[in-house]
């Protein structure tokens, strides 16, 4: 009786499971390989790329789309239904609604309070206000990334213009983007040793030039600290009441 059950249950994983069998994982039709990757459309198709990233899932006008999943050389793997190229959590997620209210970073040598509002992020401690300036979707090589509790390789970067050599004189580092990750469940916030004059430009002083993020984790002269959320649903009053002398000339 217990071989009949092996026997069966073996039957079952070999052919009725997508992954273990011929069976592709998706209703659509293969992509047509005659044609090139940016003509692939609403279809299934497995692509290894030259770098080792791997795509297995559905494509849309050359872009992932539908249900697919990513697996990176490093052995992370992320599946999830995506949308022109990006997974779900990535467009749906409103950083407005998520990071507005009161963060703090605590280490050995850091004790800071962060407020975001809108566009605006002050430091109370170390007094100053520096602006969000826009938002990337990129994926990221994080074969140390597990090091700051990152489990997952698609990531909201937030660009920043919080350089300052002001935060050196009292971190020993300066802050600059904002990374999450873990379908938004993690906050970094990036920190590095600025060269000379780095600070003066921040826009053009780019820590990760051609915004190329993928040894993010693995660059000597850049860390990461998480961000705890202590107070959320902080008012534009609230905020500007703390930086107000910040703004008195604008």
């Amino acid at each position: 009786m217990n071989r009949i059950i092996f026997l069966t249950i073996l039957f079952l994983n070999l052919f009725l499971n997508p992954l273990l069998s011929e069976e592709p994982p998706s209703k659509l039709p293969p992509c047509d390989t005659s044609l090139k990757k940016d003509k692939w459309n609403n279809c299934y198709k497995r692509v290894i790329f030259n770098d080792g990233f791997e795509y297995h899932g559905e494509w849309k006008r050359g872009l992932f789309h539908g249900k697919g999943k990513i697996i990176l050389p490093e052995g992370l793997s992320e599946e999830g239904e995506w949308i022109e190229g990006n997974l779900k959590w990535q467009i749906k997620y409103n950083r407005k609604e998520h990071l507005t209210g009161i963060w703090e970073i605590k280490t050995n040598s850091i004790n800071e309070k962060i407020y975001f509002n809108g566009q605006w992020i002050g430091f109370l401690n170390t007094d100053f206000v520096c602006r969000i300036l826009f938002t990337e979707r990129p994926f990221i090589r994080n074969k140390n990334a597990k090091n700051y509790g990152v489990k997952k390789s698609t990531f909201i970067v937030l660009n920043t213009d919080c350089k300052d050599h002001k935060f050196q004189k009292v971190f020993q580092t300066s802050f600059d983007n904002i990374f999450i990750t873990n379908e938004g469940e993690l906050v970094l916030f990036q920190t590095k040793i600025l060269k000379e004059n780095e600070e003066t430009n921040p826009i053009g002083n780019t820590t990760f030039p051609n915004e190329i993020y993928y040894d993010s984790f693995e660059k000597k002269d850049v860390g990461f600290l998480i961000l705890k959320q202590t107070t959320k649903n902080l008012t534009k009053e609230d905020f500007f009441s703390k930086f107000k002398h910040h703004f008195n000339n604008n």
